[in-house]
């Protein structure tokens, strides 16, 4: 028990120094320069941090979230992808225990999250960030095809971990590539989706393998479908749209009951119910589509893009965790 407490904060501990590291990656990203040179600095004063600036969430909270020399506020999102990267390593070992696999997670873990954060800036996808990800996924499943073929294991040219890789690189970015198209064509010429999401597809495809990917993808549009419905329904709110607030809604409390009654027969037990149910389900989506077509197709749905690379990343996330 007490090696298992300190292995945990040893990985804790090792989560906050790559979260800290993932959050340079991030920045000198943008910004074009080397991860490695020149030394962290302030992004307002320009000065060289001390050692002790750059403890991991220790010294956000001892410098109480401010530039030591100019006093100005440093962003939440040094001590928060510190801490999520922390806790996605635990999780991770917790979960897997200490092995090669393990360490390949991390690297799936920490290049997620280096995606995610980018596309929820700035919505841009570094190519070079997609084709390291991806590099990292072939390379992995290269070497487990080696090792079970030194180890005997029979194996096919389709069924092993490095064709499992590639054929999850070509399918994630054959789909995305035509939902682009699809996409393309149903706005009128106009860019509905980021280029980067199909190299975000690609990348992942590579490292969760041919089989997981296509689950990824649905959980992924099934997470920004969720995610937008929320900031819809608060945008509808600060217009004081309260009757297609109300009428959305409805559908979804409806839609949620619809199955709830299903999972548990109560549809079978009772067909008037089954019909009222279902009457009301549909006069409300009808009423709701009216509304959109209305209104929110108009003007008043600007500002509502959601970046599509962190659902994937979230939903790569659920697969590894859940075992989906």
């Amino acid at each position: 028990m007490e090696i298992m407490i300190a292995a945990s904060i040893f990985v804790l501990l090792t989560g906050l120094c790559f979260g800290s590291f993932l959050n340079v990656v991030v920045l000198r990203a943008f910004s074009g320069e080397s991860i490695s040179y020149p030394a962290s600095k302030c992004p307002t004063c320009q000065k060289p941090l001390y050692w002790w600036h750059n403890i991991p969430l220790l010294s956000y909270l001892l410098l109480g979230g401010k530039c030591y020399f100019c006093k100005t506020h440093i962003s939440w999102q040094y001590p928060l992808v510190e801490a999520i990267t922390a806790i996605l390593f635990l999780l991770a070992f917790l979960k897997f225990g200490m092995s090669a696999h393990l360490i390949f997670l991390w690297a799936v873990i920490f290049m997620s999250l280096v995606i995610a954060i980018t596309d929820i800036k700035e919505h841009v996808v570094f190519l070079m960030h997609c084709f390291a990800f991806a590099l990292i996924g072939l390379i992995y499943h290269a070497g487990a095809t080696g090792i079970m073929a030194l180890n005997g294991t029979e194996i096919t040219w389709l069924d092993n971990p490095l064709s499992s890789s590639v054929l999850g690189l070509i399918f994630g970015g054959i789909i995305m590539l035509l939902y682009f198209g699809v996409s393309y064509i149903m706005a009128g010429g106009k860019m509905a989706m980021g280029d980067g999401d199909i190299y975000i597809a690609m990348a992942l495809g590579a490292c969760y393998g041919r089989e997981k990917i296509w689950i990824i993808i649905v959980l992924g549009f099934l997470i920004q479908a969720l995610i937008t419905g929320v900031l819809f329904e608060y945008r509808l709110l600060q217009e004081k749209n309260y009757k297609l607030f109300g009428g959305i809604l409805a559908v979804a409390i409806l839609a949620v009951g619809y199955g709830l009654s299903n999972k548990f027969g109560l549809f079978e037990e009772n067909v008037i119910y089954l019909l009222g149910y279902t009457i009301a389900l549909i006069g409300t989506a009808i009423y709701v589509c009216r509304q959109l077509l209305g209104k929110v197709l108009g003007s008043k749905t600007e500002g509502l893009a959601v970046p599509f690379g962190p659902a994937l990343v979230l939903a790569g996330f659920v697969v590894m965790f859940f075992n989906v």
